[in-house]
């Protein structure tokens, strides 16, 4: 059997809103009564078997199972039918009188269902694939469905190299489908497949398109295996090729959040091994080629803001490289320039409180109290804390934080 053809992408597709006829209103009634009855029906059955495993309920477990799939293939999300199934597919299972049935048998069914016992039979284990394939290409975002499949792909037997196509097939189709993504995830990790190959995917599929945000968070992930937050030459390394591949994103589209989100996590990654670890006379010249990266690339920000100023997210980044590079130069004992570098990130965030007024008052709080969502601590490691500084704002006293936060 071949994959089903999956239906195009989801994203920006609005739904019909159009009024339905009486003949519609009519035969929709019909299909819901159906639908009630045939569920009614199915639960009936599995609170009369009660999770038994025995050679009775493996009999009628063939019938049983073929009407699950009726309703199944009309509502995929139909997560109480999954686990009804899984407890039918485990009985027929164990009707099988082999010794490795016997010993799952003795599994209750509820551990059962969160993971199978033993693989289920070739031909069982096709028959269930292929059907969750047709699930999950009439509602491809389906919790239960994906669900499903991972608990069959995991008893074993399965052909990993055929689930990685079908998440291709499906990414092809939608890919921002996090379902897919983390599905993928479980099979790589069951196959084998090393962090550089998967990183290597991430880009195929962002330059496809750079706004798919679930690459970007997939990429992250994959970042922080491949290097750990030690300061060293291949994090370096790295953050100079990350930003020069997102610097193209953003670059293209100013407006696009996924990019700017990616960039926001990388000025954290790179950063988060100096500013984490107690400075060292070791770390000078790795702390001047971090300083170096960072100068670039608030380089490339103004720059871009030139081409878009109208644009608030280049503005937005342009700050929050600055708050970094601030903490890093006050790392290395570079207060002074520190300072400087901190007098920009004030007149950045004022800018912003213009170039983004419904959000005044969150800037203005930046100013304040130093706070920021998802940013942690505003101070800086490493030197002493300056003492507050004040800016010109609308309240007259509003104070700066002694450090910059990062704008979320």
């Amino acid at each position: 059997w071949t994959w089903p053809r999956v239906p195009g992408r989801m994203h920006g597709v609005k739904k019909s809103s159009a009024p339905l006829s009486d003949e519609e209103k009519s035969a929709k009634a019909k299909k819901v009564a159906l639908y009630k009855q045939l569920a009614g029906k199915l639960l009936e059955a599995r609170n009369a078997v009660g999770g038994s495993r025995d050679v009775a309920v493996a009999q009628v477990g063939a019938e049983v199972l073929g009407l699950q799939a009726q309703l199944l293939r009309v509502n995929p999300d139909f997560y109480s039918l999954w686990n009804h199934r899984k407890e039918m597919l485990l009985a027929q299972q164990g009707a099988s009188g082999s010794p490795e049935a016997s010993r799952g048998a003795e599994l209750g069914s509820i551990e059962a269902c969160g993971r199978p016992p033993l693989s289920l039979e070739a031909s069982a284990l096709q028959s269930e694939l292929q059907f969750t394939a047709e699930c999950i290409r009439r509602q491809p975002k389906s919790y239960s469905a994906w669900h499903h499949r991972l608990w069959c792909v995991r008893g074993g037997g399965a052909d990993l190299a055929s689930e990685l196509d079908l998440c291709k097939q499906f990414l092809e189709a939608d890919e921002r489908n996090f379902h897919c993504w983390a599905y993928r995830m479980q099979i790589v990790a069951m196959a084998g497949i090393s962090p550089e190959e998967e990183l290597d995917f991430t880009t195929e599929k962002i330059m496809q398109n750079f706004s798919n945000y679930s690459a970007f968070h997939y990429r992250s992930k994959i970042l922080d295996v491949l290097h750990p937050s030690a300061l060293g030459p291949e994090v370096l390394e790295r953050l100079r090729e990350e930003l020069e591949l997102v610097g193209q994103a953003v670059f293209t589209e100013p407006d696009d959040q996924s990019a700017w989100w990616y960039h926001r996590f990388l000025l954290d990654w790179g950063t988060r091994g100096a500013l984490q670890a107690p400075r060292s006379e070791d770390d000078g010249q790795e702390l001047g080629e971090l300083v170096s990266i960072l100068r670039g690339e608030v380089d490339q920000l103004e720059e871009l803001i030139g081409v878009s100023p109208e644009s608030k997210w280049p503005h937005s980044a342009l700050a929050n490289c600055l708050s970094f590079l601030a903490r890093v130069l006050a790392h290395s004992g570079e207060h002074v320039e520190s300072e400087q570098v901190l007098g920009n990130w004030k007149e950045r965030v004022v800018s912003l409180m213009e170039l983004d007024p419904e959000r005044r008052g969150y800037y203005r709080s930046l100013l304040e109290k130093g706070s920021s969502v998802g940013s942690g601590s505003a101070s800086l490691p490493g030197g002493e804390t300056p003492p507050p500084q004040q800016v010109e704002v609308e309240d007259p006293g509003a104070v700066l934080p002694p450090h910059p936060p990062p704008l979320s």
